[in-house]
């Protein structure tokens, strides 16, 4: 409101102070502080690769025995909170040793590739899937019973026996053998569960291979 011309108003008195500085100190504040938070941004998305790079096999890209370390006793608990089974399924390729050999190592890695691609494929949301060896791969299933991982296997059998990967001018094939033992049926410790779904593998091993065996206590 202008009061100049009221006669109380006897002078106007202007205060001003120049504060260039702090506006280009705080410009250089925020910016700094732009420049920290993508910095700290990219750290945390390197330390994320890395732990995810420590975390999955480099050929396949799925879980390695780290992550099913991890995880397995995880499962577990929840599943005895929730009074709730939890399968472990371990195959193994048939002759993969023959393969190498024969083919080389190049069809080899490709036959681990695309099983892994299949095993993907064909996984519940919920499921965790490992490469737990050389051409040994894990899969654990929570909230499934012996009889469910059991028809799971089954279905992994038979997809693989229908896949094939071509190599100079052949269709080449290869089967798997199944393991399968499920919490609490079978155990009550993550370790156990996978020792006896590994020892029903080599039971389908002895018993001719490309089936699927669930494990079974021996009476007394």
């Amino acid at each position: 409101v202008n009061l100049l011309h009221q006669p109380s108003v006897q002078a106007v008195v202007i205060n001003y102070r120049d504060i260039t500085h702090r506006k280009k100190a705080e410009q250089a504040l925020k910016t700094a502080n732009r420049q920290l938070n993508a910095r700290l941004a990219q750290i945390e998305q390197l330390q994320s690769e890395l732990r995810e790079q420590a975390l999955r096999d480099p050929l396949t890209r799925l879980f390695n025995r780290r992550y099913l370390s991890e995880t397995m006793e995880r499962e577990l608990k929840l599943a005895k909170r929730e009074k709730k089974p939890v399968s472990v399924i371990v195959m193994d390729i048939d002759r993969f040793k023959k393969i190498n050999d024969k083919h080389g190592h190049r069809v080899g890695d490709e036959f681990l590739t695309e099983i892994s691609k299949m095993l993907q494929s064909h996984a519940r949301g919920s499921d965790i899937i490992c490469r737990y060896g050389g051409e040994e791969f894990l899969i654990v299933m929570p909230g499934a019973n012996a009889r469910t991982a059991r028809k799971r296997a089954e279905q992994l059998r038979v997809h693989c026996e229908t896949m094939r990967i071509s190599h100079n001018g052949k269709d080449l094939k290869v089967t798997l053998s199944f393991g399968v033992a499920t919490y609490p049926t079978h155990g009550t410790e993550g370790e156990e569960i996978v020792i006896k779904a590994d020892k029903a593998l080599y039971k389908s091993k002895r018993n001719g291979r490309n089936c699927v065996t669930v494990w079974e206590q021996r009476r007394r």
